[in-house]
């Protein structure tokens, strides 16, 4: 029988508030322009994340990313993210339960868990059960509506534009995902790069200008097939409790 891995609990503690300027002439940003002022709270945020193998008799252990953990009473810090740490028992005393807790402040960070365990007897070989990806912050930073706004309709546009002129090759190894997620995720020069691109591909004649305009459509495919299979593409907050629907979008 196969059981489950299920997030039992999530909470944030907030530590504090504060305000916070960003100059997005100097980090550069599709769909912002300008220096925005807003406010940002920190917090700690803790999950608790049980393997749920009913009534069966079964010796429970835990890989996080990738290192096996030695059950403790405390906080230790994650190999792969240090802004995370792991206590398990999550809950104080059963095994079967891990505890996962953000540092305040931190950016958003994620960790691999996977369950192993051995029946009785206990030199049984060692069976892999359910793994999963979970995700955390420290941080939210809440900007003024308008500009927000500003920054949607900014997003709907160029979702708009590209949807209506590039062609992205099917099968995608990994799922598409909304492409104003990707547009929402550029920074620096790849997002200046993309705005010229779909300016100009938006305002060129494929019969004037046939060849500029399909290379134009191979690049912004090109680069949007890049993200949709990276560990940062639409599947990766499939693999946690912690997506992000559109409106959490504008928090960030």
């Amino acid at each position: 029988m196969t059981y489950p891995l299920v997030e039992k609990t999530r909470e944030r503690s907030e530590t504090g508030r504060h305000l916070v300027t960003e100059d997005y002439t100097k980090t550069p940003s599709l769909c912002r322009r300008g220096v925005w002022v807003g406010r940002q709270i920190d917090f700690s945020e803790t999950v608790l994340i049980s393997f749920e193998h009913g009534h069966e008799d079964l010796s429970v252990g835990w890989i996080v990313d990738g290192a096996a953990i030695v059950p403790a009473s405390y906080y230790a810090p994650c190999q792969g993210a240090p802004a995370i740490r792991y206590r398990c028992p999550g809950d104080g005393r059963n095994l079967h339960t891990l505890s996962l807790m953000s540092t305040p402040g931190s950016d958003r960070g994620c960790v691999d868990l996977q369950v192993v365990f051995t029946r009785p007897p206990q030199w049984n070989p060692l069976e892999y059960g359910p793994s999963t990806r979970v995700c955390l912050r420290g941080r939210v930073v809440e900007w003024p509506w308008y500009l927000l706004q500003q920054e949607h309709e900014c997003w709907e546009r160029f979702r708009k534009v590209f949807e209506k002129y590039v062609v992205v090759p099917r099968p995608v190894p990994a799922p598409p995902g909304p492409v104003e997620r990707w547009i929402a995720s550029l920074r620096g020069d790849e997002s200046v790069t993309v705005r010229a691109h779909l300016d100009t591909v938006e305002h060129l004649d494929p019969a004037r200008d046939g060849d500029l305009f399909a290379e134009l459509r191979a690049d912004l495919a090109a680069r949007f097939l890049r993200w949709a299979n990276s560990a940062d593409g639409p599947d990766a907050d499939g693999r946690s409790a912690d997506t992000a629907s559109r409106a959490d979008i504008p928090r960030e």
